[in-house]
């Protein structure tokens, strides 16, 4: 499967590169090294504690993986449907962050997708599939 091979690559940097800036960050910041820091770097690594340009490697492996649920979506959501998802996707994931980091309202809601970039996604099909092109 296709999509298995790029997350098994992108997996593999991950580990690879998340790890050994981990392990720098470790090193320099102890200013030594011992037993527990290669440990203690796949630890940063597995939880994200990396350097804060990794972050696009975490949030495209998500991406990948939920992929085939959306094209499943995609597949059998109308023009109506797809709109209400990207409403609520918008709302969840930009205003309500936007609103609460303003005025201190955190809305007691929550979703379980919350991340932006799944909007962004399902936005992109949208409008290749429903925006004509003038």
């Amino acid at each position: 499967m296709l999509l298995a091979k790029y997350i098994r690559r992108l997996v593999l940097a991950l580990a690879l590169f998340g790890t050994l800036y981990a392990l720098l960050e470790n090193v320099f910041f102890n200013k030594t090294i011992s037993m527990l820091t290669l440990p203690n770097s796949l630890y940063c690594m597995l939880t994200g504690l990396t350097w804060a340009h990794m972050w696009y490697l975490y949030v495209i492996i998500g991406l990948y993986l939920l992929i085939p649920l959306f094209k499943l979506f995609a597949a059998h959501a109308d023009q109506k449907t797809y709109l209400f998802i990207l409403c609520v996707l918008f709302l969840f994931n930009s205003v309500f962050p936007t609103v609460q980091s303003l005025w201190g309202f955190e809305f007691g809601i929550k979703l379980p997708i919350s991340l932006i970039y799944c909007f962004y996604f399902l936005a992109g099909y949208y409008l290749v599939q429903y925006v004509p092109l003038t």
